[in-house]
């Protein structure tokens, strides 16, 4: 059993500010992120700004998940390219449908899985379909911080099934 250790953050003061702003701005941009209209994937994928920011997959009013980007148009147009590297989404979706692990070997590798794997290719395939018939929100946020916790705090507000912060 691993004994717990108490990490000295120096001065905790300035810390809870900082952390006490961060949040306070990501609340806002919650709030504002609530607000907006959801558009359609293609509108999305010719219309986002090529700006970063987070967005929301929904599915009908169900938001399902959150991502952030660097550039917004770019990295939506990704999650349907096809690719191993880029489709990310798609591929959570089809490994969820097909049953099959994340693994870090070259046997099920995203590269394996959609070359030599009929079934999971023909999930992947489905899960891009599903992928463009959804609808996005999406919130410009240039701090790379501020954005990460902002996805964070959106997966567990908007409560998407499809975020998991988790490693192996």
């Amino acid at each position: 059993m691993m004994s717990s250790s108490v990490i000295d953050f120096g001065d905790s003061v300035e810390l809870g500010t900082k952390f006490s702003g961060i949040l306070k701005d990501a609340r806002q941009h919650l709030a504002a992120l609530k607000k907006g209209a959801a558009v359609s994937f293609e509108r999305a994928r010719n219309e986002l700004p090529n700006s970063p920011g987070v967005y929301v997959f929904f599915q009908g009013d169900r938001p399902i998940y959150v991502g952030r980007a660097r550039d917004l148009r770019k990295r939506i147009r990704q999650h349907v390219n096809g690719t191993a590297s880029g489709s990310t989404f798609a591929f959570l979706l089809a490994r969820n449908t097909t049953g099959r692990k994340v693994t870090y070997t070259t046997v099920g590798s995203r590269t394996d899985l959609l070359r030599n794997d009929l079934e999971f290719k023909k999930a992947f395939d489905e899960s891009i379909q599903k992928i463009l018939q959804m609808t996005i929100k999406f919130h410009v946020i240039e701090d790379d911080n501020l954005q990460y916790f902002f996805e964070f705090l959106c997966s567990l507000e908007l409560e998407t099934e499809h975020n998991k912060f988790r490693t192996t």
